[in-house]
């Protein structure tokens, strides 16, 4: 059975120099290597999601309902926990009459719901 991609948020570009840097890295010290790759991935991943957080607001605030809403900063910065992926850094944004309600993360919402079921079987 093959599974069909539903959904593409994360694009990954890899360059031959740099790949051969990569690998080069890798045989010299594969801890070190595999601990920046992971950060990267972690930092590639908070910006895709902060960049989905921004887009879900002005859906929001493009639907006729909210005329005359606009964005109003964010909620203070915090980590969520990410399963695969570990702690990354969101900045859920806020409207002015404090109507938005992420269907991405819930406002305060600080676990992947996929992490909290892991840990509720060990």
């Amino acid at each position: 059975m093959l599974l069909q991609k539903t959904m593409a948020i994360v694009k990954l570009e890899v360059s031959i120099p740099e790949l051969r840097k990569s690998l080069g890295c890798f045989a010299k010290n594969r801890w070190k290597a595999l601990s920046l790759l992971s950060a990267d991935v972690r930092d590639a991943v908070t910006i895709a999601i902060n960049k989905l957080l921004a887009a879900e607001i002005e859906i929001f605030l493009g639907s006729p309902d909210q005329v005359g809403n606009k964005r109003n900063g964010y909620l203070p910065e915090r980590k969520y926990t990410l399963k695969g992926i570990g702690a990354v850094r969101l900045r859920i944004p806020l409207d002015r009459k404090g109507e938005f309600q992420s269907r991405v993360i819930p406002n305060y919402e600080k676990v992947d719901p996929r992490l909290k079921a892991d840990m509720a079987i060990l």
